[in-house]
């Protein structure tokens, strides 16, 4: 008898759920492990995922991750992912990842992507070795090369009054380059990198190159020394440098400090200009302003009885010398000794400071007797014997009271030959 047989139970309890599979990524053939696209053009990666149940899937570049947007189209049909980025820029490429997670796992691909373009501008254009006849033109590379290797650069000069370029090299494959120039001319230099896609943007040098022969420092000015002082200044006087550094287009710079003397003369009551200076002043202070052409400079604004120092230092195009220092120099008024000189004429000449009216003596004979003309002037003054015979034997003496103690000459008979000077 054919019919169904006994049923029996299956032991312990059964609990329905779907399979489980963790998640599992294959990228497309065209996709693994790099993409290369032209700039302009779309990127599409495409990858497939095999999971149960249906994982959770994140697109991300770098640390960012991928959304939606004008550009990023993210297209998930399983098992099927795609990622479409349009029109691709240089900023696009780098590391893309493509993760997928379920509660049996996760997975993940990292693919790079390659945006290929012209490379960037050359890094640190610059010129050395200039002479009149050459130069030196030096660069780096790009800080980007547009994915793809540098393969020669160009490199191009010009006249600022002539719009068109140049070649100088259009396969340079070093970062420097000899340039031939004509003395006296000036120029403009420019380069750009190539690759396998062109070349890049061209970098320029912003200021014209003048072809002469280098102008470097000129030496110190030689002989500073302070030639004359008075009570409130300071005469200085310098001789050009030896050698100019190649340009004879000098200039001079003139400095100073001060302090107080190390002795008050009996009095405490110091004067200080403390609108200019601090009390012992260690800053150098510019005495002018602009350019001094000239190797002289009267500094007339000292303060009387205090110590100064200058300095001098020689400045060109090339840079500035070393400064050249005076010693200590105390401002106050210098006291000149008179002095007389007595021609065959008769005319007899004295010279100081201050001056004051003579007083003449003739020995055994009054003053009365002899004719005397009396002048003076800013720096000298002038005695004219009007009446005297050369076998004549007399004194003449002059006094000059200074502000410290007299001065008295005496004169022999004319002519003179030797002038003594009595104290």
């Amino acid at each position: 008898m054919i019919g169904d047989g006994e049923p029996r139970e299956i032991p312990g309890s059964i609990t329905a759920q779907d399979i489980l599979i963790p998640p599992e990524i294959e990228m497309e053939a065209t996709c693994r492990e790099r993409v290369t696209v032209r700039v302009g053009h779309n990127i599409n990666i495409f990858g497939y995922i095999k999971a149960r149940p249906d994982p959770e899937v994140i697109w991300s570049k770098e640390d960012t991750v991928l959304e939606n947007s004008k550009r990023v189209t993210l297209v998930q049909n399983l098992p099927m992912v795609h990622l479409r980025i349009k029109e691709a820029t240089r900023n696009d490429h780098g590391k893309y990842t493509l993760k997928a997670s379920n509660v049996g796992g996760e997975a993940s691909c990292t693919i790079t992507v390659n945006v290929l373009d012209r490379p960037g501008h050359c890094q640190n254009l610059h010129l050395t070795y200039v002479t009149k006849a050459s130069c030196m033109i030096n660069w780096e590379a790009p800080d980007d090369n547009g994915g793809s290797e540098i393969t020669n650069y160009i490199v191009e000069c010009r006249e600022p009054s002539i719009s068109g370029w140049s070649m100088i090299s259009s396969n340079c494959t070093n970062r420097k380059i000899k340039a031939k120039l004509m003395e006296g001319h000036e120029y403009l230099f420019r380069v750009c990198a190539v690759n396998k896609l062109g070349p890049g943007p061209a970098v320029e040098l912003k200021s014209p190159l003048l072809a002469i022969d280098p102008i470097e420092k000129p030496g110190e000015p030689e002989n500073f020394r302070a030639t004359d002082i008075g009570k409130n200044f300071v005469y200085l006087r310098w001789r050009k440098p030896d050698y100019d550094g190649g340009s004879p287009n000098l200039s001079y710079n003139l400095e100073y400090k001060w302090k107080k003397p190390d002795y008050d003369g009996g009095s405490r009551n110091l004067g200080y200009h403390i609108e200019k200076k601090p009390k012992e002043a260690d800053e150098w202070e510019r005495l002018h302003k602009g350019a001094i052409k000239e190797t002289y400079f009267m500094a007339d604004r000292c303060i009387e009885n205090q110590i100064y120092q200058f300095r001098v230092q020689t400045k060109n195009e090339g840079g500035e010398s070393n400064w050249v220092t005076t010693g200590e120099v105390l401002v106050k008024e210098q006291l000149v000794e008179p002095e007389v000189k007595i021609k065959l004429d008769g005319s007899l000449y004295g010279s100081g400071v201050p001056r004051a009216t003579p007083t003449s003596y003739l020995a055994s004979d009054p003053v009365s007797k002899y004719l005397f003309n009396h002048s003076t002037s800013h720096e000298k003054e002038k005695l004219m014997l009007l009446s005297l015979t050369k076998s004549q034997v007399f004194f003449y003496l002059i006094k000059k009271q200074l502000s410290t103690h007299p001065f008295c000459f005496q004169a022999s008979q004319i002519p003179v030959r030797r002038l003594k000077f009595l104290r």
